[in-house]
């Protein structure tokens, strides 16, 4: 016969898995959730129609151009040392040779990765 202790112990092992249990649930519909927001932002930009011409504002089309990366700059140290606030930034010649200048929010995945001579794809 098990003691008031042992069915003390016993009923919080059980709310404590009831907790993770529920945590888990609520991280599975929120990714969920997120996933399906992504999936329709991808719907909608592949529905959308090619731009006649370079877009000057936003609009419901998407541009593409083939750039060659004529220099990058991650500014990384004028961000964590605060002195001018330089955002990353990239240099990009078109195949008309009439420079492109690019600002990034950070220096993510693409920026990091481009090099001098590094074909990219801009999209607008």
């Amino acid at each position: 016969m098990r003691g008031r202790r042992g069915i003390t112990e016993q009923a919080g092992r059980v709310a404590v898995w009831l907790a993770i249990a529920l945590v888990g649930l609520m991280a599975g519909v929120m990714s969920a959730m997120e996933v399906s927001g992504a999936l329709e932002r991808e719907r909608e930009y592949r529905a959308s129609p090619v731009c006649a011409s370079v877009p000057v504002t936003a609009s419901a089309c998407v541009w593409e151009q083939a750039f060659t990366v004529r220099e990058s700059a991650t500014n990384e140290s004028a961000a964590s040392e605060g002195d001018d606030g330089k955002k990353p930034a990239a240099t990009l010649l078109p195949p008309n040779g009439k420079p492109w200048n690019a600002a990034f929010r950070n220096t993510g995945p693409v920026l990091s990765r481009m090099r001098p001579g590094d074909p990219v794809v801009g999209v607008v």
